[in-house]
């Protein structure tokens, strides 16, 4: 894995699409993602994202981590949006996809992350002015590369981080122009504490319009990444043999 070498390439691309004609906006993007660990290899995977007028996920997973390094996921996920005619989230969509991610050190102070997901996209159609019951699919590519650059440690184990993430995603399939879906780029101050990361920071969400334009969507991101360890609940219920409760 050498995010390193990747991300220069994405960066490239960005700075191809800065020369066309552009549209400028402002949001905020608000997301949680959540892990909950249930034994050595596998843990259950959730995250939700709002960013008001254009869109809203719940994703669920499964997660196995093949070694220290490497870990793959997949699930579900429900996504609502906005549409060109309303700013409300009316738009519905399903969504199956999978990931495969891969982490290394790349020095003291400094890691990389490669990340590569699929999205098979189940959306409503639309018609004049109204959202349809019929919907249709295409595939969604994505690959995002993160370097993150620790800051300090502070005494208590604690850590202060720079993050610079960019993702590329690419639609395919026979009921949309096959293409760049989206372009982003995060660069996000991270601090975390044991069992939590808290991101912050600026985003520019890059997306292509109709006759060469570009709409470039930049604001603030606000991140809170959690995990959740519970296999020493499993191991003692086992120990004492006592039923796992039935939950609703």
């Amino acid at each position: 894995m050498r995010p390193l070498i990747v991300l220069p390439v994405f960066l490239i691309s960005v700075v191809g699409l800065l020369a066309q004609e552009d549209v400028h906006d402002r949001e905020l993007w608000l997301g949680y993602i959540g892990s909950i660990r249930v034994a050595d290899n596998w843990s259950i995977w959730q995250d939700y994202h709002f960013v008001p007028d254009a869109f809203s996920v719940a994703r669920y997973g499964l997660t196995y981590k093949l070694n220290t390094r490497v870990q793959m996921t997949g699930g579900l996920g429900f996504v609502w949006t906005s549409t060109s005619f309303t700013d409300k989230l009316v738009r519905g969509e399903y969504r199956p996809w999978g990931q495969i991610v891969g982490q290394t050190r790349l020095g003291e102070k400094l890691s990389g992350q490669l990340r590569f997901r699929y999205d098979a996209r189940f959306r409503q159609k639309l018609g004049e002015g109204v959202v349809l019951e019929e919907h249709m699919f295409y595939n969604r590519l994505r690959a995002m590369a993160r370097v993150r650059l620790d800051l300090e440690q502070l005494p208590n184990g604690d850590v202060l981080h720079l993050n610079l993430m960019h993702e590329l995603l690419y639609n395919a399939g026979e009921q949309v122009p096959n293409g760049i879906d989206q372009n982003r780029l995060y660069l996000l101050l991270g601090f975390t504490h044991k069992q939590y990361t808290l991101l912050g920071g600026y985003h520019m969400r890059m997306i292509p319009q109709a006759a060469a334009a570009m709409r470039y969507n930049h604001g603030l991101t606000i991140w809170f990444l959690h995990t959740i360890d519970i296999r020493h609940r499993f191991k003692r219920t086992i120990e004492e043999d006592v039923p796992l409760p039935h939950g609703g």
